[in-house]
């Protein structure tokens, strides 16, 4: 079985949003938190780590 591992630039950022939804998903039944697409998040996903971050720091 071939896996072809080449993915375009779409699928990445599909699979980024969705990653992102995700996180969101999660968190709105816990905090009040609003959904702001952000077009600047890394590859390594530090920026949801901030984000995520400050969600956690506000509900305190």
């Amino acid at each position: 079985m071939v896996i072809d591992n080449k993915f375009t630039k779409e699928d990445k950022d599909n699979a980024e949003k969705t990653g992102m939804e995700s996180v969101y998903n999660y968190y709105k039944g816990m905090y009040r938190v609003e959904w702001v697409p952000n077009e600047d998040f890394s590859e390594d996903g530090v920026e949801i780590i901030k984000a995520i971050e400050a969600l956690i720091s506000i509900a305190k």
